[in-house]
């Protein structure tokens, strides 16, 4: 992820190009372009149908995610999380807390927020 990615666009469009590159199953992930009025919201809900019949684990990884500053992308990728079929996978990588996220260890529905679970001693 860029330094303080401001655009929700430029993020999204990454994702599924992410997954587009996962190998197995990646062509359920159809591909999208850059538009004036594309918006985050729209982009999950047609990721989660391509992704609807996912048979094997998929898993999406972004690192550097303290770098997401657009407060629209921050409230999609929490939707994703919560409504993503079980054979996706998320890996979540920061270099600092997240507090202003509402994201869950485990279970997204508990509600518990996220702590700093396997945290190196350096950070």
């Amino acid at each position: 992820m860029g330094r303080q990615e401001h655009d929700p666009q430029v993020f999204w469009l990454s994702v599924l190009d992410s997954l587009r590159q996962t190998g197995a199953e990646s062509e359920l992930v159809r591909e999208l372009t850059a538009a004036p009025h594309l918006d985050g919201a729209s982009v999950v809900g047609r990721l989660l149908e391509d992704l609807s019949s996912l048979r094997e684990p998929q898993w999406l990884v972004i690192d550097d995610l303290h770098e997401l500053q657009a407060d629209e992308a921050i409230r999609d990728l929490e939707l994703l999380l919560r409504t993503a079929p079980p054979e996706l996978r998320f890996v979540l990588l920061a270099r600092r807390d997240l507090r202003p996220f509402t994201w869950a260890v485990g279970p997204i529905d508990r509600g518990e927020p996220l702590g700093p679970v396997g945290r190196s001693p350096d950070l």
